[in-house]
């Protein structure tokens, strides 16, 4: 079995990334930074407890409603909270444009 990606390192791209003046760079370590935290969360939750729970909530929402059903422990309700606001961030880099072309 080949050794797990250090999901770290994303987090190291995106710490250089967001050093970049260019739009493209910042978005993409704000991408970085979130999947350095989702994979890393969804590795851990899988290694403790086996299985990530399907709650129709898509696979990245799987894994914060995951560590949300651990309330009232705090650090899993902070980190359901934390992964969900990262997500809203990843999704408006990847997606949000606003300056739309017209063409």
């Amino acid at each position: 079995m080949a050794p797990l990606f250090p999901w770290r390192d994303y987090l190291t791209l995106a710490i250089n990334l967001s050093k970049e003046p260019h739009e493209a760079c910042l978005r993409s370590a704000i991408s970085r930074a979130y999947y350095a935290a989702f994979c890393t969360c969804s590795e851990w939750y899988v290694a403790k407890y086996t299985t990530i729970p399907d709650v129709q909530a898509g696979s990245h929402g799987n894994v914060w409603e995951a560590f949300k059903s651990h309330a009232p422990d705090p650090t899993y309700v902070l980190i359901a909270g934390f992964g969900n606001l990262l997500k809203d961030r990843r999704e408006e880099a990847d997606y949000a444009n606003p300056y739309p072309s017209d063409w």
